[in-house]
C-alpha cells in the first residue's frame, strides 16, 4: 500500500467547534488535504481556548496547535 488512505481527496472545514477541529486533524493525519475557512466573527474554539501559558498570537495557543496541526487555513 503506497501513500495514505485519503491522500488526493480535499476537504472544506467550515465548522468553528470542538468537533470540527478535531475531525479535521484526523482527516489531515490520513492524508487529506484539509482547508479551514474561518471567520474573524467565529474563531475556531481551539484558537479562543485559554492556554496555561499567555500568548498574544492566536496562532501559537497550545490548544490549536495540537488540534489544529496539518491544515491549511483561510480567513
Amino acid at each position: 500500500m503506497s501513500g495514505l488512505p485519503l491522500q488526493g481527496y480535499r476537504v472544506v472545514n467550515f465548522g468553528h467547534i470542538w468537533a470540527a477541529p478535531v475531525l479535521g486533524h484526523l482527516l489531515a493525519d490520513f492524508g487529506a488535504e484539509v482547508i479551514k475557512v474561518e471567520s474573524m466573527r467565529h474563531l475556531d474554539f481551539f484558537r479562543r481556548s485559554f492556554s496555561i501559558v499567555r500568548v498574544k498570537d492566536l496562532d501559537l495557543g497550545a490548544y490549536f496547535l495540537n488540534w489544529d496541526h496539518g491544515m491549511l487555513s483561510m480567513t
